[in-house]
Order: structure tokens, then C-alpha cells, then sequence
């Protein structure tokens, strides 16, 4: 007598399609990070995503905290700024350095990209 055993890999996979590739500034963590997206859920077999489980969820979602609206992009102004307390203050003998795009002080000097908005320093 011939035993067969069959071990089936099957699951459900997330996928996050990129609507626009414009970014906006998130009102959470105040970086270009907002992105218009499609996330839905599919079923896959062998590690291989077969179809749509789920109708899918259009929204603006940040990258970075997960920040989320499904109204449209964040209504700010170009630039805001941070709340009271946001900025750690300046030790002593510390380099301080602004930003040319977002106009924010940035301490020390390893930095290759803004730590705020994320604009090349270099």
C-alpha cells in the first residue's frame, strides 16, 4: 500500500498597490511619507498570490508611523511646524545645522537627509 502525504502551503498575503507617487507631509510624524494608496488581501498558494480576498481599502497612509485617512491628503500648509516640545534642545559644544528645505535646525553632523522632511543635505 502506497502512502501519500501532501503538505499544502496556502495563506493570505497583504499587498499595498502605489496610486500616485505624489508625497505629502503627514500630520502625525511630520515627514514626506503619505502616500495614496490600495491595500488588499490575497489568497496565496505556494507563496504565490493567486486572487483578491478582499475588496480593498483606498487611502493616504504614511510609511513611516501608519498614519491613515481615507478622506484625501493631509490638509496642511506646506511646511508646519512642529508641536511645542518637538525639537530637543541644543547641548553644549553641539553643531547645529538648517535645513534648506524645511528650514529646521538639525543637530549633529552625520546627517545625509533631514531628519524632518527628509530633503537631501548633501
Amino acid at each position: 500500500m502506497l502512502d501519500f502525504f501532501l503538505c499544502l502551503i496556502c495563506g493570505l498575503e497583504d499587498s499595498k498597490k502605489y496610486l500616485s507617487t505624489e508625497a505629502y507631509m503627514c500630520p502625525n510624524c511630520y515627514t514626506m511619507a503619505v502616500y495614496y494608496v490600495k491595500l488588499r488581501t490575497k489568497f496565496s498558494f505556494f507563496c504565490i498570490p493567486l486572487f483578491p480576498v478582499t475588496k480593498g481599502k483606498v487611502l493616504y497612509l504614511c510609511e513611516r508611523c501608519n498614519w491613515a485617512s481615507y478622506t484625501g491628503p493631509p490638509q496642511l500648509v506646506a511646511r508646519p511646524q512642529p508641536p511645542p516640545g518637538y525639537e530637543v534642545a541644543t547641548a553644549v559644544g553641539m553643531v547645529t545645522t538648517q535645513c534648506p528645505s524645511c528650514s529646521q535646525g538639525i543637530q549633529g553632523t552625520g546627517f545625509r537627509y533631514c531628519p524632518h522632511c527628509g530633503h537631501d543635505l548633501k
